[in-house]
């Protein structure tokens, strides 16, 4: 794209962002993971490098293959407050990339531009992914004056007709309004964050528009774009389904959900990261949805406490030693190579 505010590489976006403490807690982290591997056994010595926090689980959509928005969410539905929300962050200053959703669109909580301010005056790199109903121009301003370094916008679909087959409830016009609003308070600002990217979630019906969003997408300003595998709990037929073409599935095909690639006996994310839900409940990863798996609640104890626990250690063995029988685990495409 040509555009003065492109997004810079990984390397240079991450770069500000990294101390001499959080590399050498990175490093631990890789050397517990390996460590892990190889003796079959938990093994873990850094925090979190990365973190999945949940403002909230309202959405106005109605996404049917989305928890929320076809209401199959088991837990119960809130928005996180302040305080715990900045207690996540004293109990972890290794933390280096945090993701402020999970469920829920994040621009329905009243307090979004402060946690972002709050997070990214601890030199976070902050990400945050809206659907795009919400933001009006005024919102763009304070977003990108927020200190966000990255900003994903929800556009599956070049035509209302086919963006609302899965975003239901959505208006595509007020989606490209977004990624304008946001482009021009960059311009207007000259700011280069937050990094503006539009995403496009492939199904049958859409994997067609590709070429036709990207092109769509640089015309309205986004810095990059990114195609995403769309993610099944079950095909049935009546609503949307999987993508035809290979190079869009996630899955081995169309009509069955196993995934592709074979499951390991690992995953890095269970040593690298982790996810808190809006009422504090620490989580393994975002395909727990209803916190089947939960380690702890920050609100109860020390971040740390619960990080090192019996109950994480029981579920990274698990990972290590019977990963398949995890449910979470068979929907999930990391660890499907030997690396990683």
């Amino acid at each position: 794209m040509q555009n003065q505010y492109r997004c810079l590489n990984i390397f240079g976006r991450y770069l500000p962002f990294i101390t001499l403490r959080r590399t050498v807690n990175f490093i631990k982290l890789g050397i517990s993971f390996w460590l892990s591997r190889f003796v079959r056994k938990p093994m873990h010595y850094g925090m979190p490098f990365a973190l999945s926090v949940e403002p909230g689980t309202a959405c106005d959509l109605h996404c049917p293959q989305c928890p929320t928005g076809n209401g199959t969410l088991l837990r119960k539905q809130g928005r996180m407050t302040a305080r715990v929300f900045r207690k996540i962050l004293e109990d972890l200053p290794e933390v280096t990339v945090l993701n402020l959703y999970l469920q829920g669109e994040p621009f329905l909580h009243n307090e979004i531009i402060e946690m972002i301010e709050t997070a990214a005056g601890k030199n976070i790199y902050v990400i945050t992914s809206t659907n795009g109903q919400h933001i009006t121009e005024e919102t763009a301003e304070k977003i990108i004056c927020s200190g966000l370094s990255e900003i994903r916008i929800s556009m599956d679909g070049v035509t209302q007709e086919s963006y609302e087959k899965y975003r239901k409830g959505g208006n595509l016009e007020k989606v490209k309004d977004t990624i304008r609003f946001l482009s021009e308070a960059k311009r207007r600002t000259g700011k280069r964050t937050p990094c503006v990217i539009a995403q496009f979630i492939v199904f049958k019906h859409n994997q067609d528009e590709v070429e036709e969003f990207e092109k769509m997408a640089e015309e309205l300003g986004a810095d990059k774009t990114e195609i995403k595998t769309a993610q099944f709990y079950e095909i049935d037929g009546q609503n949307v389904l999987p993508p035809d073409k290979k190079k869009f599935r996630r899955y081995v095909s169309s009509h069955e959900l196993k995934m592709k690639g074979r499951m390991y006996n690992h995953c890095w994310k269970s040593w690298m990261s982790a996810v808190v839900t809006w009422d504090g409940n620490v989580l393994p990863c975002c395909y727990d949805k209803d916190g089947e798996y939960m380690f702890g609640n920050v609100d109860v104890s020390d971040f740390r406490e619960i990080w090192k626990g019996k109950t994480a250690d029981e579920f990274r063995w698990s990972i290590l030693t019977k990963k398949s029988e995890l449910d979470i685990c068979r929907n999930c495409p990391e660890g499907r190579s030997f690396m990683m």
